[in-house]
């Protein structure tokens, strides 16, 4: 690292946990986020920051009014705009030295999977079912990690699949003993704050994941009610019978 990127990154590069050898990772790193809604906003803007070099952005949505109360890097001139795009100029004003590859078409589980095998992690920032078996089976594919987020009303989910062992569980052993939902944050309302706070905890298990420590979750779940702040911790079990894996 050159003097400028030292400087830069001089309050991480004091914490031991990720000292310089971390941030020469993070500088290497790269990652696939799908989703650049109320969770990828925040999580692509804050692992930019922390020096990620390649970040690959997915989403095929447009900015629209009704997103800016907690999708807060974008603006009233973005509503429109596919989020990608204003998403990817939000992280080079932040950080020009991050390498961005955007694509704004729905992708197949075979395309997530060849993008996938071009990363060391996928943050899976989606907000329906399907997507999150599609992005689960892709970092299972690939054998990558994935820090995946929900939340809706005022409830938040972050779970930690490693996918790295042929006995791991993916995202369909979880949903078949929970069962998936219809519910949508259209549908049934959202809290800003509480999309962000399971943003920064998916961003924080991914730089733990990339300088090569040890997750806080690991092929597990943390469940969060905001308005009562009770947190529920368990393990997600790998299902035998899973259509999935």
């Amino acid at each position: 690292m050159d003097d400028s990127l030292l400087e830069r990154y001089s309050k991480q590069v004091m914490l031991p946990e990720i000292d310089i050898s971390g941030q020469k990772r993070l500088l290497d790193a790269s990652v696939l986020i799908v989703g650049a809604g109320g969770l990828g906003n925040p999580t692509a803007m804050y692992l930019a920051a922390a020096g990620v070099g390649r970040i690959i952005l997915n989403d095929f949505d447009e900015v629209s009014l009704s997103n800016l109360p907690r999708q807060v890097f974008f603006t009233e001139n973005d509503i429109g705009r596919l989020k990608v795009e204003s998403l990817s100029e939000s992280i080079r004003g932040n950080n020009s030295n991050v390498k961005i590859e955007t694509i704004s078409n729905k992708l197949s589980v075979e395309q997530l999977t060849e993008l996938a095998n071009r990363c060391d992690l996928i943050l899976d920032c989606t907000d329906n079912y399907n997507a999150r078996h599609s992005v689960s089976k892709a970092a299972k594919n690939a054998n990558i990690p994935l820090v995946s987020g929900a939340a809706i009303r005022t409830e938040g989910l972050l779970m930690v699949l490693l996918n790295n062992t042929k006995d791991s569980p993916c995202y369909g052993c979880f949903s078949s003993n929970t069962g998936d939902s219809t519910e949508t944050c259209s549908t049934s309302g959202i809290l800003g704050p509480a999309v962000a706070s399971v943003a920064s905890l998916q961003v924080t298990e991914a730089i733990k994941l990339l300088i090569g420590n040890q997750a806080g979750l690991i092929n597990e779940a943390l469940a969060i009610d905001f308005m009562s702040l009770d947190i529920y911790r368990f393990d997600i079990i790998k299902n035998p019978s899973c259509k999935y894996c």
